[in-house]
């Protein structure tokens, strides 16, 4: 049995998900970025920590002493969760991305509250700036 998802909505009319090839060109790591900024329901992070849930984006491609994050988001009760895309076609999805999140976790423990507030401001500014 070969089959897609459907989306289904509340009419109860469907449409099927086809899937897009894995040597195309269409999206990027960029686009990933901003569709997990723009939609943060996607991450599944309260299915890894149940605490964590409705993420607000604090920042992106947020600079650490271990390289830089593409997303930051921090949860109502205060938890930071840091968001590194990776396309599958790009090889260090398999093989860095986890010893990325660590290294950024360790620099993130260092930080200064002052710090945080700092990127939140800079991100507010650059990314919210434009809505009333």
């Amino acid at each position: 049995m070969n089959s897609s998802p459907f989306v289904i909505n509340d009419k109860a009319s469907g449409e099927q998900l086809l899937p897009i090839d894995y040597h195309a060109r269409i999206y990027n790591e960029a686009w990933l970025q901003w569709v997990s900024v723009k939609h943060p329901e996607i991450l599944p992070v309260a299915e890894i920590e149940p605490v964590v849930s409705a993420l607000i984006p604090i920042g992106r491609e947020v600079i650490t002493d271990k390289g830089i994050i593409d997303n930051l988001f921090i949860s109502p009760t205060g938890y930071l969760v840091l968001v590194e895309t990776k396309l599958w076609r790009n090889p260090e999805a398999k093989r860095d991305v986890v010893g990325q999140a660590i290294d950024y976790g360790s620099s993130i423990a260092k930080w200064k509250y002052e710090k945080l507030e700092d990127i939140v401001k800079a991100y507010t500014r650059t990314h919210l700036s434009h809505n009333p």
